[in-house]
């Protein structure tokens, strides 16, 4: 069962049934003696009214176990005699108590709210104190209390305390769980009706639940404290209803929006439904439909009511809109009722107001209405859902028996049954009579034909008398006991005579009634091995006995009671004992595209039925064309002949607005054109996008070849990036007039880019994935750039890449680029050199670090053509080494000299890279060898200076060759996400605005990339919601107080953003997209941190500082914080992995194997180990929970199955005793922040290589962990890499790569800084860290990929470095 999938329902036998969203039939739920009436859903929880009039709960989907701390603080007193002690002042707390002492909490008196909950463990001190560990005995001490507590005993700590923690775990999970009564005894007041909602009401708790019940005497209760953490809530609070109106149904939405019906037909509606007080302020009377028309049953959704009355007419309310209807009692009454077509039993509204049933008729089949849409809510028609029916209970028993032994009732007032004893059942392998049974049968008959006279003649009574308003539930309830009573006193007369009496110690023996149908059939074995023993002894005297045992009719009892029924029974077509549908909840089933194919068989049987794509008439009329046009197309008469197929180019045009990112642009209304041309095979072999200004005169032309990623922006904005525009952060941004035009020009730029660069298909293993600021997923596929991808500047020769190292004409030296891939052994560097005339001499070093002056130097090349020698040496941290010396003339093996290098002449050098040294030739002659001083594999970069014109230089790498700017970003599909990692054996994950987890499917396209941009399979719809956040912010003053009119001119504006830098008023808060959609208005925030007062406000002395929840008196401004819910509804590549609230995900390849090790953190800080991920399965199986003392918000595995976290607490946790043996690891080690500043505490870790690990702290700095070895796996300190703003980091190997909202000038390397300006208001740059090398762990600055808009990056799936 999946949250949020699943359609429950309860048959007539009291059998609870679900039906997943993609299953095509109904499964049970485990059977544990109980039958229900009524079952609710929302989330991962079903609520049911069992047969008991008891409230039960269900909860299912629960992949992290549910915990919850309990703990007590141990308090002592000092004194002279006894030293710390136990005895304590009158005036002190006790000696267990709260934190605050208010309240007296002993071990011994914490204890398991109901049989549902199991402790962990025992209890055990907390052994960490404001993010330190403390000792053993973990004491903090004070001078009193209450007062500040440290773990430094001084002087004057006259008090000390700790803490105490136990840890309790829900067991009932896929179980069922009982409620308390109301009262002690249920009968007193049962339960007749339960609904549940309430989980999104606006701007409430997200994690709480509402469950409003009806009891018998028309009374409503709610209840209180149902959380995620608390499925079964903590106590029922009573909702008075008018005088007159005792409640016989409710219904309650999502939103909390609660209708019931009275027992006279009417409705009620709970007004004042909010945030503050969930379950509402009054009561309303809504009248029914007409006099006549008096309801009996309602469904409340979002933005519809749909009721049934009396005579089981269908009708519905609009004007209903449940998440607005706080302050506004018309919007929760709706306008009018209208009648509908169709009669039937009950109904249930699910999300999206999508709208279920049963039918009034002898099928009690379940409909769904189609059509229901936000802008027809009452949909058009009824359809059946015809998945597989559920089996009658007959054949059910034997299924659900195995499941009986380990399924549960959790209950505290639950009574067992005991078990037969083995002497209960007589023996009947010892040749018992068929007396015994007939006597039993008669008993157990006459018993139950009682029971079924009662209870008819007191459902009779009961609803008789149940018609009178106000009396008539409890004058039902006693005239049906009365009833019972009275006719379990009548004695039934019994034919003695057809009985044997013989037998008294056989029918001395007690039988219960679930006796009955096991000793029918034990009856049937019996008679069934006598006659076989009979016949074997005398045929003749057997066919006799045959026929005397028909005549007595000893066999026919057991034959009735084995079939049942005879044939003429089931011939009337009753379905006597065929199990119908009463009961359906649709509140876990969203259906956002209709039903599922899935439930429809029926319907698509027909339809393939009535296809004439088998006919074999048809197949063989095809076969013969496809024959002749393979002979034709084979033959000579026709060889010479053009193929039928056009080359043409196409051209699509509109007219929009254009910036050319420039610091001082402006928007120009522009013709945007896009030209491809066509290739016989249907792709595309050219394309240009060109913009022509209309007013300035302004064009631009961009080959799509060169552009390297087009992304969603700002408003109606597609943003066109190229390697030369993101070295300078000014991309091109193109606004256009409407969302559907926008969407259809990126999925044609995306397209004809792929097909330029000939991609399709799925990422390769190795890919690099990113995610815009719009949650758009980009992926980096090196394998299709290395099979053609890249650009004229890079070519493939036998395996080898080669990178032309762009040269302007006019350039002077020194010439400084940088070596993509370093210079491992196997790197050549070509260089085409013109020696000026008068040449003195010229350099080439390979340097390492950041380009300068006092870069190490592995190998400086310098002819010395004044001196008629060259010199050969190498620089170490500033100091130059040995020189070797070379003369400028070679002799040749046939003795000839030539001289090397010659003033006015063109030179080739060429250099490289040995394992032990390096290799240069001169004009294609081996020159020299330098034997490496310094490693070959930490050269960075080279610099070319003296006098000489560089005409060309060439780069040679066994693996591609391609600077971050130039690596093409393809958009991968549908779906808008926070972030995503990967593997390198391809499983992804993604993780929603709302936390929840993603797997990537192996498809591309989706959304608007349907059709030619998308694939057939794996593409499945994508749900989620997002918030909105804005502030408002006012100043005090003398005269009005504090007023947003207050406000200084160097203040922030009205309504802004957190930093107060960018004014953001209402109106201009626009929804990403438009797959997504506002389900709320704009609420004010009371789950802003930092606390608030009871309107949501914040203090401050003055813009931007610390904020507080309590005035005071140097407080002069104020803010609060607002939010808006929308929800993202879309399709792409992606696939749901549950309910499981996920913050963070990382993952490892197991070497040598296609295993992952996934560890995430769930939302509430735990760390969580997924169990059997692998590439065939990336979705796993199961999660297992990891303990952990201090909830964490970020997770990093690197290399070697090193494990690091960050905790809550600003802290770092090393993960100790890690193995495959044990995979989830011994204990977590704390390793101390980089400072004791709020700054300095950190907030996210990855971890490449495995002594490299990198963590960010709050005030975006980076740093690197110290000194990380095997010996000593957590390191010494941290070393602060750089200051830039640095969002967001993903490590792999020894490579780094970082999304930045700010980069210095001083951090970009490749003398970039001078063409920038403005680079610090530019946020969301990506950016690869260059110079990392074994010799230079920090790297030396940052290479530009992509500039701004981007959110995260990850490298994790990197195969290569």
């Amino acid at each position: 069962m999946i949250p949020n999938q699943t359609l429950f329902g309860v048959n007539s036998s009291g059998r609870v049934l679900y039906l997943g969203i993609d299953s095509p039939k109904w499964l049970e739920l485990p059977y544990v003696g109980l039958e229900f009436k009524r079952v609710s859903s929302g989330g991962n929880t079903l609520w049911a009214l069992g047969g008991d009039h008891q409230i039960y709960v269900f909860v299912f989907g629960v992949e992290v176990p549910i915990r919850v701390q309990e703990h007590t603080y141990e308090n002592q007193r000092w004194n002279p005699v006894d030293g710390f002690c136990n005895s304590l002042l009158p005036t002190d707390r006790p000696n267990w108590s709260s934190k605050d002492g208010l309240v007296g909490k002993p071990k011994d008196q914490i204890k398991l709210p109901s049989l549902a909950w199991q402790w962990e463990g025992e209890w055990y001190v907390d052994t960490h104190f404001n993010g330190k560990a403390l000792d053993k005995d973990a004491w903090t001490y004070s001078i009193d209390f209450p007062s500040d507590f440290s773990p430094k005993k001084g002087f004057t700590s006259c008090v000390r305390r700790r803490k105490w923690i136990r840890y309790r775990r829900y067991a009932a999970t896929n179980s069922w769980a009982s409620l308390p009564a109301i009262h002690k005894h249920v009968s007193e007041e049962p339960f007749i009706d339960v609904s549940v909602g309430g989980q999104e009401i606006p701007n409430g708790e997200p994690d709480e639940t509402l469950v409003w019940a009806v009891t018998v005497l028309g009374r409503v209760f709610v209840r209180q404290g149902v959380r995620s953490n608390c499925p079964e809530g903590t106590g029922w609070l009573h909702i008075t209803t008018p005088n007159g109106c005792e409640v016989s149904q409710i219904s309650v939405s999502p939103s909390g929006l609660v209708w019931a019906v009275t027992w006279n037909g009417k409705a009620l509606v709970r007004l004042g439904v909010s945030r503050i007080n969930p379950t509402g302020m009054v009561w309303s009377e809504v009248e029914s439909p007409d006099p006549s028309s008096q309801l009996s049953h309602i469904c409340v959704g979002e933005s519809a009511v749909w009721a049934l009355s009396r005579d089981r007419q269908v009708w519905f309310r609009n004007g209903i809109r449940a998440a607005s209807a706080k302050d506004s009692e018309s919007l929760a009454k709706g306008s009018k009722w209208i009648e509908m077509v169709g009669e039937l039993q009950m109904l249930s509204l699910g999300p999206g107001d999508q709208v279920m049933g049963i039918t009034d008729d002898e099928d009690h089949q379940i409909v769904l209405r189609t059509g229901v849409n936000p802008s027809d809510l009452s949909g058009k028609t009824w359809k059946a859902i015809s998945a597989t029916p559920i089996r009658p209970r007959s054949q059910s028993q034997s299924s659900t028996a195995s499941s009986n032994s380990s399924a549960a009732v959790y209950s505290d007032n639950f009574a067992k049954i005991p078990e037969e004893s083995p002497d209960i059942r007589p023996n009947v392998a010892s040749g018992s009579s068929n007396t015994f049974f007939k006597q039993t049968a008669s008993k157990i008959g006459e018993s139950v034909t009682k029971d079924v006279i009662a209870q008819t003649a007191g459902i009779v009574a009961g609803r008789t008398l149940g018609r009178i308003p106000v009396l008539g539930a409890p004058l039902a309830m006693a005239a049906n006991k009365a009833v019972r009573e009275e006719i379990h006193k009548i004695h039934f007369p019994k034919d003695e005579d057809a009985f044997s009496s013989t037998e008294d110690n056989n029918a001395a023996i007690p039988v219960n009634q679930s006796m009955y149908a096991s000793a029918m059939e034990d009856v049937a074995a019996l008679k069934l091995a006598e006659a076989m023993e009979e016949e074997k002894k005398n045929e003749a005297q057997a066919k006799v006995q045959r026929s005397n045992s028909l005549v007595s009719g000893d066999l026919i009892l057991d034959r009735e009671d084995r079939y049942g029924f005879d044939d003429a029974v089931f011939d009337t077509g009753l379905n006597v004992d065929t199990p119908h549908w009463v009961w359906i909840t649709a509140g876990s089933c969203k259906m956002e595209q209709g039903p599922p194919k899935s439930w429809l068989v029926d319907a698509a049987v027909a339809s393939s039925e009535l296809s004439l794509a088998g006919e074999s008439w048809r197949v063989n009329i095809l076969q013969q064309l496809r024959d002749k046009n393979q002979v034709i197309s084979e033959s000579d008469t026709f060889k010479h002949y053009n193929a039928p197929i056009e080359r043409t180019s196409w051209i699509k045009k509109a007219m929009v607005k254009a910036h050319s990112g420039e610091t001082r642009a402006k928007w120009e209304s522009s013709m945007v054109e896009l030209e491809q041309t066509g290739n016989p095979q249907g792709g595309i072999d050219f394309g240009t996008l060109s913009i022509f200004g209309t007013s300035k005169r302004s064009k631009e032309h961009l080959s799509l070849f060169d552009i390297t990623c087009v992304c969603q922006s700002g408003d109606k904005t597609l943003t066109i990036h190229t390697a030369k525009r993101s070295l300078t952060l000014q991309p091109l941004q193109i606004k256009f007039s409407g969302d559907l035009e926008l969407e259809e020009w990126q999925r044609e730029i995306c397209h004809g880019m792929n097909s330029v660069r000939g991609i399709d298909g799925p990422p390769s293993k190795g890919s690099t994935f990113s995610v815009t600021a719009r949650g758009e997923v980009t992926v980096f596929d090196p394998k299709v750039m290395e099979e053609g991808g890249f650009d004229q500047e890079i070519k493939k020769v036998d395996g080898q890449f080669s990178q032309t190292i762009a040269i302007d004409e006019d350039e002077t030296l020194p010439l400084i680029r940088s070596l993509e891939n370093g210079f491992i052994p196997g790197t050549v560097m070509s260089f085409t050199l013109l020696v000026k005339e008068q040449c003195k001499r010229f350099s080439i070093n390979l340097q390492t670090g950041k380009p300068g002056l006092d870069s190490d130097v592995a190998l400086h090349l310098n002819p010395r053509i004044e001196l008629r020698h060259t010199v050969l040496n190498s620089k170490k941290s500033g100091v130059w080494g040995e020189e070797e010396k070379l003369p400028l003339a070679v002799i040749s093996e046939d003795g000839h000299g030539s001289q090397m290098f010659i003033e006015g002449r063109t030179v080739q050098v060429i250099i490289k890279a040995e394992p032990a040294h390096f290799l240069i030739f001169v004009n294609g002659t081996p020159y020299a060898k330098f034997k490496h001083r310094l490693k070959a594999e930490d050269v960075t970069h080279f610099r070319l200076e003296g006098d000489v014109v560089p005409k060309s230089a060439v780069y040679h790498s066994k693996s591609l060759v391609i600077p971050p700017n130039k690596m093409y970003w393809r958009i991968l599909g549908g779906g808008h996400f926070l972030e995503i990692t990967s593997s390198q054996v391809g499983v992804t994950w993604a993780l929603g605005y709302d936390s929840v987890p993603w797997v990537y499917t192996g498809g591309w396209g989706g959304a608007h990339f349907q059709g030619v941009a998308s694939s057939k399979f794996g593409i499945n719809p994508i749900e989620d919601t997002k918030y909105m956040y804005i502030y408002e912010n006012q100043r005090w003053n003398p005269v009005t107080g504090f007023t947003a009119n207050g406000l200084l001119p160097t203040d922030r504006n009205a309504w802004s953003d957190r930093t107060g830098k960018i004014p953001l008023p209402k109106e201009s808060i626009k929804v990403p997209s438009l797959h997504w959609q506002w389900i709320s208005d704009w609420l004010i925030d009371y789950t802003t941190p930092g606390g608030l007062d009871h309107d949501g406000w914040q203090y401050a002395t003055d813009f931007p500082a610390s904020y507080h929840g309590k005035l005071k008196f140097t407080d002069y401004v104020r803010r609060r914080r607002w939010t808006r819910k929308c929800r993202l509804q879309t399709h792409g590549p992606w696939k749901c992995l549950g309910s499981t609230k996920l913050i963070c995900v990382t993952m490892q390849n197991r070497p040598g194997t296609d295993a992952v090790d996934l560890w995430a953190i769930a939302s509430n800080g735990d760390a969580l180990l997924r169990q059997n991920v692998h590439a065939r399965c990336p979705e796993g199986t199961a999660w297992t929970h990891v303990s952990c003392d201090v909830p964490f918000q970020s997770i990093s595995m690197g290399e070697g199955g090193k494990l690091w976290a960050i905790g809550n607490d600003g802290h770092a946790y090393f993960r100790i005793g890690l193995s495959q043996e044990c995979p989830s690891g011994q204990t977590w080690l704390q390793v101390q922040k980089p400072g004791v500043s709020p700054g300095s505490a950190l907030r996210q870790v990855s971890v490449g290589h495995e002594n490299l690990v990198w963590v960010l702290d709050q005030a975006n700095k980076l740093y690197l962990r110290m000194e990380v070895t095997r010996v000593f796996p957590e390191g010494t300190c941290w070393h602060l890499v750089c200051a830039d703003q640095v969002k967001s980091i993903s490590a792999h190997g020894r490579e780094l790569w970082a999304t930045l909202d700010g980069i210095s000038s001083s951090s970009l390397v490749n003398g970039l800084a001078n063409a920038l300006q403005g680079v610090a208001q530019v946020r969301g740059i990506k950016a690869r860290r260059s110079g990392i090398t074994p010799g230079n762990l920090f790297g030396s600055g940052w290479d530009i990929a992509v500039g701004g808009g981007w959110k995260q990056v990850t490298i994790r799936g990197k195969t290569r470095e």
